[in-house]
């Protein structure tokens, strides 16, 4: 059966783009999103996988830096970038996923390496999955993200797109501070 999953994978039958659309209308169908002053509550992150395989999709060498002495500083992994969406209720939310995407290693992916994907980094790339998100279902919405993407370039991305309709930014960001910033 090996065979026939990877002409599966390889079809013109379905495309990704338009099985997540799918899925994202589904959620949204269920009604039962946490939101805040109209919005929808997105979290973002990315994450680290280690892979032993050479000549897989995305398998790049990583720089960790983590606190602990037990991880090594260098390791060959994938970086994949994850979007969610807040579900529930506030007393008892959970995080159903939207989309996840190797952000790193594009030339093992067999894309072009053009200007565009050269000028974004890991923080555009999350950011932009969550204002893809935002603008095709046209539900304004909060990012939710770490230190890492408390960056400027992070907050005029998310301010380039606005909704006509409410006169505001499709998406709001939500980012704890790094702990080297100073405050004026």
């Amino acid at each position: 059966g090996y065979h026939s999953l990877l002409q599966f994978f390889r079809s013109s039958a379905w495309s990704l783009s338009e099985l997540t659309r799918h899925w994202a209308v589904f959620v949204l169908a269920q009604q039962q999103l946490v939101e805040l002053q109209g919005r929808c509550v997105l979290l973002g992150d990315h994450t680290y996988v280690a892979k032993e395989g050479r000549r897989m999709p995305g398998v790049v060498a990583i720089h960790q830096d983590s606190e602990t002495q037990s991880k090594p500083s260098y390791f060959r992994g994938q970086c994949w970038g994850a979007l969610g969406v807040v579900v529930g209720s506030l007393a008892a939310p959970f995080c159903l996923p939207l989309g996840l995407r190797i952000h790193q290693g594009w030339k093992h992916l067999g894309q072009v390496d053009d200007q565009a994907t050269r000028t974004q980094t890991l923080t555009h790339r999350l950011v932009r999955m969550a204002l893809d998100f935002a603008t095709a279902q046209d539900r304004p919405s909060i990012l939710v993200l770490d230190a890492f993407f408390s960056v400027a370039s992070v907050f005029l991305l998310a301010n380039a797109v606005w909704s006509v309709k409410l006169k505001a930014p499709y998406l709001t960001l939500i980012v704890r501070a790094k702990k080297n910033y100073v405050a004026y």
